[in-house]
């Protein structure tokens, strides 16, 4: 199989799902998570701490997710679609990787034609009940056979 990986966030879409996630929450909420943000990008705190303290911050709900994800289409790369289309002509098998919620970029893999094939695969984070971070790899379900 020849994958090849897309990030989602400023790379798929001019958007950070994170600090959309805040602004729906207002400008202070945004603030608090740029901060955060910046802290992990210049190595003060680590990222694997920020996740769960940007999430206490956001505390997105069913509606804030799908704005986001409406978000993602609506800011898409403009040759992104046809890019990955062409590549899963020439036989490479997509993936979007995203350090966010499967919910938030299921509308863009969609529109790019990502995850609506069976061989398509998501990579992300889940956050635990404590709000410590682990990767999870979901391989997707082969014909006739249920995930559960």
């Amino acid at each position: 199989m020849k994958l090849i990986c897309f990030d989602c966030d400023t790379t798929l879409s001019s958007i950070e799902g994170i600090d959309e996630l805040a602004r729906l929450r207002g400008p202070e909420a945004f603030a608090r998570v740029e901060a955060l943000t910046s802290e992990a990008m210049n190595g003060s705190v680590r990222m694997e701490d920020v996740f769960g303290r940007r999430m206490e911050i956001v505390r997105p709900g069913s509606r804030e997710v799908e704005a986001v994800g409406r978000r993602y289409v609506e800011t898409v790369e403009p040759t992104a679609k046809a890019t990955i289309a062409e590549l899963a002509r020439r036989g490479w098998t997509p993936v979007i990787i995203s350090g966010g919620f499967r919910q938030t970029i299921r509308p863009l893999a969609d529109y790019l034609g990502v995850s609506g094939s069976r061989r398509s695969t998501s990579i992300s984070r889940a956050t635990g009940p404590t709000g410590a971070t682990r990767p999870t790899f979901r391989r997707p379900a082969r014909a006739g056979r249920r995930r559960s």
